[in-house]
């Protein structure tokens, strides 16, 4: 449910809209940082340097935009009720903040495959000598 009230002050407003900013801005980062590696496993490079510190970038990501965001938005609208003086016993809303843990399992998943592909570049560096 949006709320929409012409009178808060810009702090109020800058926060209410900081958690779209925040999502939007984390998956810019992650496509890029994901772009960046898919061109390098592409170009037949998987295991190049800088890799698995990209794929880093993908986990905070998908943290910070499907984690921090949603939770910085009800945070907005919990400052924004009780600006509105409705967050007391006999207010008409219930609010609740939630964290969503889906965005925290998948960042631990790409975590484990950015530590997979730092082992494979270790490796990759091993077998570079042999014939």
């Amino acid at each position: 449910m949006d709320l929409h009230v012409p009178d808060l002050p810009l702090g109020l407003r800058l926060l209410a809209h900081s958690g779209n900013v925040l999502l939007f801005l984390s998956i810019a980062a992650g496509a890029l940082a994901l772009a960046h590696v898919l061109r390098a496993v592409r170009a037949g490079r998987p295991f190049a340097t800088g890799t698995p510190a990209l794929l880093v970038v993908v986990a905070l990501a998908v943290l910070v935009g499907g984690g921090l965001a949603p939770v910085l938005r009800d945070a907005a609208a919990l400052a924004g009720l009780d600006h509105l003086g409705l967050t007391g016993e006999d207010s008409p809303f219930l609010a609740q903040m939630s964290v969503p843990l889906t965005p925290v399992l998948l960042a631990v998943a790409v975590l484990g495959i950015a530590e997979a592909f730092r082992r494979g570049a270790a490796m990759a560096d091993d077998v570079a000598g042999l014939v």
